[in-house]
């Protein structure tokens, strides 16, 4: 159902934490903002701002017809030619995130893993890496492009620019209307991943390390792991699920691991909750407990990166054998 407000494209400096991750709530009839205030920021964890706008109701039939706002349909999906995808060089060292994970991994691992999962070296803002967001059909959505620490491997956040920008806004492609997708979509939908499992995470970097990890391991036919891309991005909802552009769409009767970040546990649980009518297993797992015993904002790629200076042997076998089902 349409809303006379919604979430719409136009960002701006969230009024609480001061970044530049606010989005603006857009009246979809007359298509201006609906408030300086008034909108969601991005940074769910660490800020989780959100104003809504009083008296939002459902479009009359005219309204509806006279909205200025690009309401997404199925039959109405922008992407990126595969062409421009295509003639991308491979990551390599000049690529922060691959310097940093080939001290790990080798380049040659690296590589091969990114051309795999579709992860490319971005000439913006130094150093950025291109998370591409292609579906199990072959459209390529997008692209995340973000700025990671050479030495440590980090995401670099800074308060005057945007820390996660995306390659159509940054082509300045016209009229665009994006519709995300996990990052990893494609390659857990291939014949290789047609049966295996798969590692839910939220960060597309962690999604890289594990697979990373899992080829390391040779586990890589076994698991592969996909990133929702944002904290409340693993909850589904049941009335897009038919849908064959929506995100959730390819985990219809998935075997599933969920690893949230620890300070998600508690909301993931709730999302996973949406997922148990669709799937056919669901492991949770609460990177709080032993073997992980994570804090704070840590995840799963914090616990395997650790092992560098560690020198650990580390393997996700025991993954395959979730202590607790959920």
């Amino acid at each position: 159902m349409n809303y006379r407000y919604r979430l719409g494209r136009l960002t701006g400096v969230c009024p609480q934490c001061r970044r530049h991750t606010f989005k603006y709530y857009i009246d979809t009839v007359t298509g201006a903002k609906a408030g300086d205030y008034l909108g969601r920021c991005n940074r769910e964890v660490k800020c989780g701002y959100h104003r809504r706008p009083t008296g939002n109701r459902p479009l009359t039939a005219a309204e509806a017809t006279a909205s200025l706002f690009d309401r997404p349909a199925d039959d109405a999906l922008s992407t990126i030619p595969r062409e421009v995808y295509e003639r991308l060089p491979p990551v390599n060292t000049d690529d922060n995130l691959c310097h940093y994970l080939s001290r790990r991994y080798g380049i040659g691992m690296v590589q091969q893993a990114c051309r795999y999962f579709g992860v490319s070296h971005a000439r913006f803002a130094g150093g950025s890496s291109a998370f591409w967001l292609i579906d199990r059909m072959g459209y390529i959505r997008s692209a995340k492009v973000m700025v990671y620490d050479r030495a440590t491997g980090h995401r670099v956040k800074s308060t005057n620019r945007m820390p996660v920008s995306y390659a159509h806004a940054l082509m300045r492609l016209p009229d665009f209307n994006y519709r995300a997708c996990y990052f990893g979509e494609a390659a857990a939908c291939d014949r290789l991943h047609a049966d295996a499992k798969l590692i839910l995470v939220e960060s597309e970097k962690t999604a890289l390390v594990v697979n990373l990890e899992l080829m390391r391991c040779g586990r890589s036919a076994d698991y592969v792991c996909v990133a929702t891309g944002g904290a409340s991005m693993l909850r589904v909802d049941p009335a897009m699920m038919e849908s064959q552009y929506y995100r959730g769409t390819f985990l219809r009767g998935r075997r599933l691991v969920v690893l949230p970040d620890a300070d998600m546990v508690a909301t993931w649980r709730l999302y996973a909750d949406s997922l148990i009518p669709y799937v056919a297993e669901l492991h949770f797992i609460d990177v709080r407990e032993p073997p992980f015993s994570l804090t704070g904002s840590q995840d799963i790629a914090d616990h395997i990166l650790d092992g560098m200076s560690k020198d650990i042997d580390l393997s996700l076998i025991h993954i395959s054998e979730p202590t607790r089902p959920y």
